[in-house]
């Protein structure tokens, strides 16, 4: 079987990394300018079903831990089980009693998406608005309920391919067992590995 080869394209245009902080690793350039590329409104459908290997992988790791008492940061988070996975997972810890979110862990995942690690940073440093209202209120769904978010993602972008994504969020336990957290991931469909 042959393994697939994933291009990334990012326009070069005159100036545009200068007095940016950029990173190149295995052929894709990551910069700091991705305020700028992101500034198109995703497109999210939501799914019944996770479609993604990757999104089913994670709700069937869940649903087993549930059974058991439930996912834990720490104890289940990272794991083996999710080894395969991790590079998609971010986690959100409620900051302000879930006014916003710090992104607590941000896989490779999370820097396709937002062009820079986003460890440690808030939400709201990233969405504004609607924008950032519809993704905190998913957030807080997820708590509140317990139960998992899924939805398909697409985020036009005028000077590259659109990007195109499921996104699921899962209610776990913080360290401490006493708050909850929430689990993340983005699995691109072309992303196949």
């Amino acid at each position: 079987m042959q393994t697939p080869t994933i291009s990334f394209y990012i326009p070069v245009k005159a100036g545009f990394f200068k007095g940016a902080t950029c990173m190149q690793a295995l052929g894709v350039v990551w910069t700091e300018t991705a305020a700028d590329l992101f500034k198109q409104r995703a497109i999210v459908a939501a799914l019944d079903e996770p479609v993604h290997f990757g999104s089913r992988l994670l709700l069937d790791f869940w649903e087993d831990r549930a059974a058991h008492g439930g996912l834990m940061m720490g104890r289940d988070v990272p794991s083996r089980e999710l080894g395969a996975i991790l590079r998609n997972l971010g986690v959100y810890e409620p900051v302000n009693h879930g006014r916003d979110f710090r992104f607590r862990l941000a896989g490779a995942g999370y820097l396709r998406r937002y062009g820079k690690d986003i460890t440690g940073t808030l939400l709201s440093d990233h969405f504004h608005g609607v924008e950032f209202d519809r993704r905190r209120d998913n957030i807080l769904h997820v708590i509140e309920t317990g139960r998992p978010s899924l939805h398909e993602v697409r985020v036009p972008q005028d000077t590259r391919p659109a990007l195109h994504m499921e996104s699921i969020e899962l209610p776990m336990f913080a360290p401490d067992r006493r708050s909850t957290w929430v689990l993340g991931g983005l699995f691109y469909y072309d992303w196949t590995g």
